[in-house]
């Protein structure tokens, strides 16, 4: 247990590498799952983890495959080639790290005391696409806050840092066409979603992830809240943050803790309006 009280460990589910925090005491904690970005770890989110551990949540995050801990390659040796990423190959590596979260869910309703009606996703870049698969796989999951990540797969960084030819961009299509969570839209629309997505970011296509928010919004589904930011490139702003706290508290917490969080959210709005 550390100063504040947390219980902090770290351990393996199966052969994948987890870290957990939570604070003693409470029933029927919501669990949230944190996935990082690539060539990151579990331990960049344990300051966010703390803050919801802080409000009565379970809080886990995972090593995605080729990451952190994992008893795997490391993540470049497997995708680069020729000095260049090889975005077939990191989507591959995104899928087989969605099929992780389902298995330390069971785990987890097993183990832990836990609220199984609140289950939610927290994915930055690698991290929301992989959140994007799991919500075609998995129905327990009700809510998702992700960040600069799209639910496409075939798109290519139009950047010398990645490998972009006929062979790669036809071999793309066809794995996106399988694989994509684009194309399972009806498996996404029970879920609730918070994205967040830079306008000035140039991994993936905004305007079809604005086809997308358009699709799932069609009907006045309101279970999706899309935010864009004018001159944000590939990053997550402390606006973001403070934005996905405020959802996922407006979203699931059914108890007056949730007004604080709501307020910091509404000071940022006027600080930021009145500059």
């Amino acid at each position: 247990m550390d100063d504040n009280g947390f219980i902090i460990k770290d351990f393996f589910v199966d052969d994948v590498p987890v870290i957990t925090c939570v604070k003693t005491g409470v029933q029927q904690k919501p669990l949230l799952i944190f996935s990082h970005e690539f060539r990151s770890k579990k331990e960049f989110f344990l300051e966010e983890m703390k803050f919801f551990a802080g409000h009565d949540f379970f809080t886990i995050a995972v090593d995605n495959k080729h990451h952190g801990m994992r008893k795997e390659p490391p993540f470049a040796a497997m995708c680069m080639e020729d000095g260049k990423f090889n975005v077939l190959k990191i989507r591959k590596i995104i899928n087989d790290s969605a099929y992780d979260i389902p298995k330390i869910i069971d785990y987890l309703i097993n183990t832990e005391n836990l609220d199984i009606t609140r289950i939610g996703l927290y994915g930055i870049s690698m991290g929301g696409y992989i959140a994007f698969k799991v919500l075609t796989m998995d129905d327990r999951v009700s809510f998702a806050a992700l960040f600069i990540s799209s639910p496409y797969w075939n798109d290519i960084p139009p950047s010398d840092f990645f490998l972009n030819n006929e062979t790669i961009r036809k071999d793309l299509e066809e794995y996106a066409a399988a694989e994509s969570p684009a194309s399972a839209v009806e498996k996404i629309k029970t879920c609730k979603i918070l994205l967040q997505n830079g306008a000035a970011d140039t991994h993936f296509n905004i305007n079809k992830v604005k086809n997308f928010v358009a699709l799932l919004q069609n009907g006045k589904n309101t279970n999706l809240d899309f935010f864009e930011y004018a001159g944000v490139k590939h990053e997550v702003t402390e606006e973001m943050k403070l934005k996905a706290r405020s959802w996922i508290f407006r979203t699931i917490i059914k108890t007056g803790k949730r007004e604080e969080i709501v307020r910091q959210q509404d000071n940022f709005n006027l600080i930021k309006g009145g500059k």
